[in-house]
């Protein structure tokens, strides 16, 4: 989400007004509140902006570093961008540093096809880092075929496991459902079996994301979402979001929580806990969520806001934390007593000088 970057073709050159304008919305409903002063950020991208159109690369590279120093940790986008600019000043010892960097995260990345990274190509020094991002990609499978879907318009989003009926439960965004999964006798076909489970018409109404089983309350939990765009959604509903509970055997819905935001919202993941609390995201928003207790009595509770694009919510063993895997960001740690958020460090942030730790 930083203001300019390092992309094929060269990115750091093709900035667009057109692109601020998004970054500049995006940067309102979505970045971390707690270490950002919004007005600050957004001025210092108008100021990105403005020099790399002038190809100014030693104010844009000072820029940057601000643009930095304001985020909660350093991405692999915003080394990758850092290496384009150093790149274009002829720094090319702080160019391949940011680059080990970046290798350090786990990723790989072709820098012949990146206009702004392709001197580095040739330099002596930067083998070691593309024999590292290298070895990282070679293929790891040990993954073997059981069952294919037999539905081709099925559109899966999310899957869960359901011990009482040993099968398992998949949602279709294309046909606003939830189906039943079991796999095929030995032998005998490979095409999983499916059932569609007989959802209520309010429940189907909007697109069915994400699927969970409660083992506690012994239901079925699942996000809808009215997605503008999609078949059936009409210009009233747009952007609104639900959770909802289900019977996991009749499909009839037990509760329904709708949820409010500010805006426009895609609950797109989530996850129960053994103890029937469930948690839930909003890539679109920003939000985590929570609904716990009695399921008479229960509310949603928003924990944390703030985020890019908050994806898959795990409860961490000591039951005070929620790891949440932030789209752009990385993996984000909310403090469930004081929803306080921060984000894990990648491998090299202990030795790095330039952004310290705030972990």
């Amino acid at each position: 989400m930083e203001i300019s970057g390092s992309f094929p073709n060269g990115f750091v050159t093709r900035l667009t007004n057109r692109m601020l304008k998004l970054l500049t919305f995006c940067l309102l409903v979505a970045l971390p509140a707690r270490s950002l002063d919004h007005a600050h950020f957004i001025d210092l991208n108008k100021q990105a902006s403005a020099f790399s159109k002038q190809q100014d690369w030693k104010s844009l590279r000072e820029v940057l570093i601000k643009i930095g120093q304001e985020m909660p940790t350093a991405t692999p986008n915003y080394m990758l961008r850092m290496a384009s600019v150093e790149t274009r000043l002829g720094h090319t010892a702080e160019a391949l540093t940011w680059m080990q960097r970046y290798a350090a995260t786990g990723l790989t990345y072709h820098v012949t096809k990146d206009n702004d990274l392709k001197p580095l190509a040739t330099d002596k020094s930067f083998q070691p880092i593309a024999a590292q991002m290298q070895a990282r990609s070679k293929l790891i499978s040990h993954a073997e075929l059981v069952c294919a879907l037999p539905i081709p318009d099925l559109m899966p989003e999310d899957l869960t496991y359901d011990p009482v009926s040993g099968t398992f439960v998949v949602s279709s965004i294309q046909r606003h459902t939830l189906y039943r999964v079991s796999l095929p006798e030995s032998g005998s076909s490979t095409n999983c079996k499916t059932k569609e489970i007989p959802l209520e018409e309010s429940a189907r109404h909007w697109i069915v994301m994400a699927v969970s089983y409660d083992a506690k309350r012994n239901l079925l939990w699942t996000t809808t979402s009215a997605i503008e765009g999609f078949p059936g959604i009409t210009r009233q509903d747009a952007g609104k979001a639900a959770l909802l509970a289900l019977d996991p055997t009749s499909g009839k819905l037990s509760k329904r929580f709708d949820v409010e935001t500010n805006g426009p919202a895609v609950l797109g993941d989530m996850s129960v806990t053994p103890d029937g609390t469930v948690y839930f995201t909003d890539s679109l928003g920003g939000g985590v969520y929570r609904v716990r207790g009695d399921l008479r009595t229960a509310t949603v509770d928003k924990i944390a806001g703030g985020l890019f694009s908050p994806q898959t919510p795990v409860l961490a063993q000591d039951g005070k934390r929620l790891f949440v895997a932030d789209y752009s960001m990385g993996i984000a740690v909310i403090n469930l007593a004081s929803g306080k958020v921060d984000y894990l460090p990648h491998p090299e942030a202990e030795s790095n000088q330039e952004f310290p730790r705030r972990w």
